[in-house]
């Protein structure tokens, strides 16, 4: 099961104090544990990182707009996410932005796979056509 306590794209983000800009971080192993373990906790014991939230990096979720019903700890690991994600696999030191690079590699090697398959089965209902062909023209 696919999860966001295991996606590269949980990420946490708060506000600077002086000019309210977002701040975005991926979190790190030891913040994802506590995330998890306490759902409503904060992740440091820093007063700078006391109001934040988390949300994962590409806008499927957000815990300041739409939570589910369980909370963070349903949102981050009772929701199996295998299907209609960006789910990517966590890689400790490694940044959103790369992390979506690397995503985007991946999917022409899908694409490729896809259109493989469309042309064998157009290739297969040509021979299909020509055998169908052949029976009706030896036929009469």
């Amino acid at each position: 099961m696919k999860t966001c306590a295991d996606c590269h794209f949980l990420v946490s983000e708060r506000r600077e104090f002086h000019t309210d800009r977002p701040v975005t971080m991926p979190l790190t192993d030891s913040q994802r544990e506590t995330a998890c373990s306490e759902p409503d906790g904060a992740l440091t014991g820093d007063s700078d990182t006391a109001f934040y939230s988390i949300r994962c990096y590409m806008g499927v979720w957000d815990e300041n707009i739409a939570m589910p019903e369980g909370g963070r700890g349903q949102a981050l690991k009772g929701i199996d996410r295998s299907n209609g994600c960006f789910f990517f696999p966590y890689r400790a030191g490694m940044l959103p932005d790369a992390a979506v690079e690397l995503q985007k590699r991946e999917e022409p090697g899908r694409q490729q796979f896809y259109m493989k398959c469309a042309l064998l089965i157009a290739a297969a209902a040509l021979v299909l056509n020509a055998i169908a062909t052949m029976a009706i023209f030896f036929k009469n």
